[in-house]
């Protein structure tokens, strides 16, 4: 009898109050996402063989369907790119802001190496985001290809260069988790 009373204690507090019987729903995907992309940046000497690429990159961003690429929304990262002047080595670090077509947004962090003439091949981590994507979260492989660079001297004796580009996520694993609104 006990055990019947607390059940119907229960129940009817989730009756009279939706919002304790609010759950979560998890989604999980994977996506071949990659970006076509414009640059402007700033080839800045640090040291006699050492250089700092430092700018934005952004451009359209495309998702792979069974239809073809889909265009998706945008996609904006500012990047640090040290390269070895000697070997053309390069590390690069920066982050990614996607805007989605409804105004959503998320926001991801990325590690790269590679070679100048290669590209840059690395690890991308998504940290969370705005609206509809808040709780969004996941992670990918991460390759940039810098495809054209217009270099030119600037005033301040430094080479800016305007640069386009591809950026892949390959095999991209997202995970958005949502709250179920309560039933009314």
């Amino acid at each position: 009898m006990k055990v019947f009373v607390l059940v119907a204690v229960q129940l009817a507090a989730l009756l009279a109050f939706p919002a304790f019987a609010q759950t979560q729903t998890t989604t999980r995907r994977t996506l071949d996402a990659f970006a076509v992309w414009r640059s402007e940046a700033q080839f800045v000497p640090i040291s006699a063989k050492t250089a700092v690429l430092a700018g934005t990159l952004g451009g359209p961003l495309y998702i792979e369907s069974d239809r073809g690429p889909e265009d998706s929304g945008d996609v904006s990262c500012p990047v640090t790119i040290e390269v070895d002047l000697q070997t053309e080595r390069q590390t690069g670090s920066g982050y990614c802001t996607f805007t989605a077509y409804d105004g959503a947004k998320a926001f991801g962090a990325w590690r790269c190496e590679g070679t100048l003439g290669d590209g840059c091949d690395g690890d991308f981590i998504l940290s969370g985001g705005t609206g509809r994507m808040a709780s969004l979260s996941g992670k990918s492989p991460i390759s940039f290809f810098a495809s054209r660079h217009d270099l030119h001297l600037t005033d301040q004796s430094t080479l800016a260069d305007t640069a386009h580009g591809i950026t892949v996520w390959p095999g991209l694993n997202v995970t958005l988790r949502q709250a179920l609104a309560p039933k009314k």
